[in-house]
């Protein structure tokens, strides 16, 4: 099972699922997206990438088995963009979390024996 702590770092054992809703504060204007990233460091080196919508102010991050089992078990970053487009080539990007994005650890699961 998951785990999330009040500054929103987040424990996740490996090959398990996960989900959360988190609520927008302000308006949102149409066409706005969530984009949920898990990274190593920084931006640039993302493990996993979900565009979500919002819906009624809220943003929900679903993870699945194969998901989770697609990264490996380590101490990563996640962040939260949301991003309105402006025209087609365009988009404002606010990121939620960065530059103090919290962690996201992938647990190693024992087996049973």
């Amino acid at each position: 099972m998951f785990k999330v702590d009040p500054r929103g770092n987040i424990v996740l054992p490996w090959g398990d699922t996960m989900l959360v809703s988190l609520k927008i504060v302000g308006e949102i204007p149409e066409g706005t997206v969530a984009v949920f990233a898990i990274c190593r460091r920084t931006r640039e080196d993302t493990v996993l990438e979900k565009e979500l919508g919002i819906v009624d102010g809220r943003v929900t991050i679903a993870l699945t088995n194969e998901e989770s089992e697609s990264i490996e078990v380590g101490r990563y970053h996640w962040d939260l963009r949301i991003v309105t487009r402006i025209g087609e080539t365009k988009a404002n990007v606010i990121s939620v979390y960065a530059p103090n994005m919290p962690t996201f650890e992938v647990k190693e699961v024992a087996a049973d024996v």
